[in-house]
């Protein structure tokens, strides 16, 4: 009796040790396959952005649309690309980033050729623009506003600023409203006509080039309005995607403003009056 009892305790030992063994066995096999599955997926994520940058190199070098899928001779993978106009359509304009505290931004009012080279001709003739902004929750950011034109053979440059709060003494303008404007609701508005400036300034005769913003005091979300008038393009967007032979795809969007004045030129041009180069 004693010989049989300690048989059987035995075996349901050596089963409940088996059953553990299996367990944690199923579970390392698991873990094996989860550990290869995800190298692998890394490995073709990998590849397929390593495509992707691939063709953004292509595109921001000759400026070539690849609608059919390019391979790579040393990986795996291929790329396809295409290239939009960074376009305000008939109405609104939203800038693609946000406007930091301190930083300038550019909206050209003219247009340029495939080389990215400004036109100067009238392309914005309209007499005036909108602009809109706001800031993030609870911050009121303010605009300075540096309008450069050219006047026959001459470069000019018109200033204007733009305030909301009316406590900070700035001598800084107020804005038009606050409410939809711009295609957006919530936002400052400034209606800029251009014959406010001192000299006057007539878009007929005098072709507007570009408008500098500078935001103070909080960052700001730019927005134009043409009022029905066409805008100009602004730059291109580069979209470049790449695949592996699995199917695994990666995208890459590089947005490409046509090259303007580096910020130090603002700093060289501030006056209370227009400025004349």
């Amino acid at each position: 009796m004693n010989e049989s009892r300690q048989s059987g305790q035995i075996l349901l030992i050596t089963l409940l040790v088996l059953v553990v063994l299996i367990t944690i066995g199923l579970a390392l096999i698991g873990r094996v396959r989860i550990d290869t599955t995800m190298t692998t997926d890394i490995e073709e994520s990998l590849r397929a952005f390593s495509a992707a940058e691939a063709g953004v190199e292509e595109a921001l070098k000759s400026g070539v649309v690849r609608s059919q899928p390019v391979q790579l001779s040393d990986v795996p993978a291929s790329y396809t690309t295409q290239i939009n106009t960074i376009n305000a359509a008939t109405s609104y304009y939203k800038f693609p980033r946000v406007l930091s505290q301190g930083e300038v931004e550019t909206f050209w009012l003219i247009n340029h050729d495939e080389n990215q080279t400004r036109q100067e001709i009238p392309t914005y003739t309209r007499d005036r623009i909108t602009l809109c902004w706001r800031g993030k929750q609870g911050e009121t950011p303010a605009l300075s506003i540096a309008l450069m034109y050219k006047r026959g053979a001459q470069y000019l440059v018109a200033r204007a600023a733009i305030d909301p709060n009316r406590d900070r003494d700035n001598n800084f303008s107020a804005p038009d409203s606050f409410g939809s404007g711009c295609g957006q609701p919530n936002v400052f508005i400034k209606e800029i006509r251009f014959s406010d400036f001192s000299p006057s300034i007539n878009p007929t005769t005098d072709i507007l080039i570009f408008i500098r913003l500078r935001s103070f005091y909080a960052d700001a979300f730019l927005f134009v309005d043409g009022g029905g008038f066409s805008l100009p393009n602004q730059g291109n967007v580069i979209i470049s995607t790449g695949t592996t032979g699995s199917g695994v795809a990666r995208k890459i969007v590089v947005v490409r403003p046509f090259r303007a004045p580096r910020g130090i030129f603002d700093a060289a041009i501030i006056s209370q009056t227009s400025f004349s180069k």
